[in-house]
């Protein structure tokens, strides 16, 4: 739970803080524990949040604009992916800290 708890100077432990909170995020993104981030991770987790409510066209093109401003990289199989430290990068001017919280 502590993931989830805001981070106050007092409380940071290994997985309360700005850097664990990114690698929990990236984590759920993961879905086949690869540590890269590829399309087929995002459409499964965006599938499961939306399910059927929106259109196959629109969810393409909402993946695809994810990748292409997280400056994604080209395996050698030309599959496009994005590391973590450009994931990271990504969640420069978000404020992890309170958005990623749950008050209790």
């Amino acid at each position: 739970l502590s993931t989830f708890r805001p981070i106050r100077k007092a409380t940071v432990t290994e997985f309360n803080n700005r850097e664990g909170k990114i690698r929990f995020l990236f984590r759920l993104y993961d879905v086949d524990k690869d540590n890269r981030l590829s399309k087929d991770d995002f459409h499964e987790v965006l599938s499961g949040l939306v399910g059927g409510t929106v259109d196959p066209d629109e969810m393409e093109k909402v993946i695809m604009r994810a990748i292409d401003e997280a400056g994604a990289d080209i395996n050698t199989s030309g599959d496009l992916f994005i590391t973590y430290d450009q994931f990271k990068k990504t969640l420069d001017h978000v404020d992890v800290e309170t958005r990623l919280s749950m008050p209790f």
